[in-house]
């Protein structure tokens, strides 16, 4: 009866709410992504969920970056001029980087060792101003037409002041403070996000939008492509392959998942890429290209990673060698939720069982055993 009675409640504030503003559209958007991707900072209490507020702002930049790119930015409201808030400093931002590779180089620059010193002011401008408009914007009046009152599903709550000398991990994950929402709509989101985020709800409607509010100077499908543009994170493969290649070349490459001697191999997303959008370096292993093929777009079992998990050690034991800051971010972001420590391989394997037991059980993927 909650889960309805919530649903119920989203379905509203996405068919009433969302028509004068796209923050909105991205709010939700944002969150359930969050969601969905299972992070370790997410914390549940028995009425309510900490989200961390970091990846949601990092999530916005990335949504309205191309956006602001292709478009110049769309009106804030419905019928008016007025542009998005941080469209200035964002557009700083697209200047700076337009030479440079664009948004694909700074999100590589965002998943390594940070973003090059020249963007760096640019960069801290952006995401302040991101966050001050999340914060007094969308999450003050999301939800006011069911609740009745300001703030009435979002909670923002303030973190430690903001630490930019921090690596990534620590800077999105844990500089930003947190954000709450109730537990009935994290439950629901966390079972129905990928059908409201879909092409027929969330998206479509924000691009049918900016549609409008553009004047329909734009193509709808060009608008459509600028909301659902994703940052191009090839280096993350090279990287790994290029791991995977010197290995093979020292004949000490077999199949992750079968322990067979390897005369080549393919990169295997052992969590689908379709699944999470990652290509960070635990998630990436060497794998005969008749067991890739056969795999594709499924969920290993818990069997399965188990029988695998000397394998997978190894690999992620070479990886680290080679890469030990970045594979330690990576990991801690996606799995561990803290510093990797001296247990950190068997916490990393059983925290991977659980998320692919989560992909198979709650969000439906077809399993591979």
């Amino acid at each position: 009866m909650i889960f309805m009675e919530t649903l119920r409640a989203l379905n509203r504030i996405i068919e009433r709410e969302s028509k004068t503003s796209t923050y909105k559209f991205a709010l939700l958007r944002g969150t359930i992504e969050i969601i969905l991707e299972d992070s370790p900072y997410i914390q549940i209490f028995d009425d309510k969920v900490k989200l961390p507020f970091g990846p949601l702002v990092l999530k916005w930049l990335l949504y309205y970056y191309p956006l602001i790119e292709r478009f110049g930015g769309e009106s804030q409201i419905a019928g008016t001029s007025i542009k998005l808030s941080f469209q200035g400093q964002v557009s700083d931002l697209i200047t700076f980087y337009n030479t440079r590779g664009g948004l694909s180089v700074l999100y590589n620059e965002l998943k390594g060792q940070g973003i090059q010193e020249g963007a760096r002011p640019l960069f801290l401008a952006a995401i302040k101003k991101i966050g001050d408009c999340i914060r007094k914007m969308p999450m003050v009046y999301l939800g006011t037409s069911v609740t009745g009152v300001q703030n009435g599903i979002y909670q923002y709550l303030p973190g430690p002041r903001l630490d930019t000398s921090q690596p990534y991990t620590v800077l999105w994950m844990t500089g930003m403070g947190t954000f709450t929402l109730p537990r009935a709509y994290y439950d629901t989101l966390r079972e129905m996000g990928s059908f409201i985020g879909g092409m027929d709800s969330l998206l479509l409607k924000w691009g049918e939008f900016s549609y409008e509010a553009t004047g329909r100077n734009h193509a709808l499908a060009d608008i459509l492509a600028g909301v659902l543009e994703r940052p191009v994170d090839e280096r993350d493969v090279v990287d790994a392959k290029r791991i995977y290649t010197n290995l093979h070349r020292e004949g000490k490459l077999v199949c992750a998942w079968t322990g067979l001697k390897l005369q080549s191999f393919h990169i295997d997303h052992a969590i689908p890429y379709a699944a999470l959008k990652n290509n960070d370096l635990w998630n990436l292993l060497p794998a005969s290209p008749a067991v890739n093929s056969s795999k594709r777009d499924k969920i290993p079992t818990a069997n399965r990673v188990r029988n695998s998990a000397d394998r997978i050690l190894y690999y992620w034991s070479e990886l680290k060698k080679a890469l030990p800051n970045r594979f330690d971010n990576e990991l801690q972001t996606a799995l561990l939720g803290e510093t990797p420590g001296p247990e950190w391989k068997d916490r990393s394997i059983n925290r991977m069982i659980d998320l692919c037991t989560h992909l198979i059980d709650v969000r439906g993927y077809d399993l591979w055993n």
